[in-house]
């Protein structure tokens, strides 16, 4: 990359020559990059407590929207929007029983 540099008047020389331009060879900077990937995959979140759930039912019965509900109880939309959809859908806001490889060993076998 070439850079042109403008330096100050000199008044030691004639006016014409009193501007003089110094171009440089400069290399840019390194460039970091971070993945944008591996810093969430660092950031670990954790389930919200049956209380708080119930309390984003709470304030959807009462009439509230999302994001009034996001706002009052300082969680982001995304998260209120499957509380509600799950509560509408089961009736609960407990946690429900994810999917996954079924154990290897059963639970008598695991107690020997």
């Amino acid at each position: 990359m070439l850079v042109s540099v403008a330096l100050w008047p000199r008044t030691d020389r004639a006016p014409l020559q009193s501007w003089s331009l110094l171009c440089a060879e400069v290399k840019p900077p390194p460039i970091i990059v971070v993945s944008i990937c591996s810093m969430f995959s660092i950031m670990k979140t954790k389930e919200l407590t049956k209380q708080v759930r119930d309390k984003v039912v709470e304030k959807y019965e009462a009439g509230l929207g999302y994001k009034k509900i996001s706002r009052a109880l300082n969680i982001s939309l995304s998260t209120i929007k499957p509380i509600i959809r799950k509560w509408k859908e089961y009736g609960t806001t407990a946690n429900l029983p994810r999917g996954g490889r079924p154990p290897k060993l059963k639970s008598r076998t695991r107690r020997k």
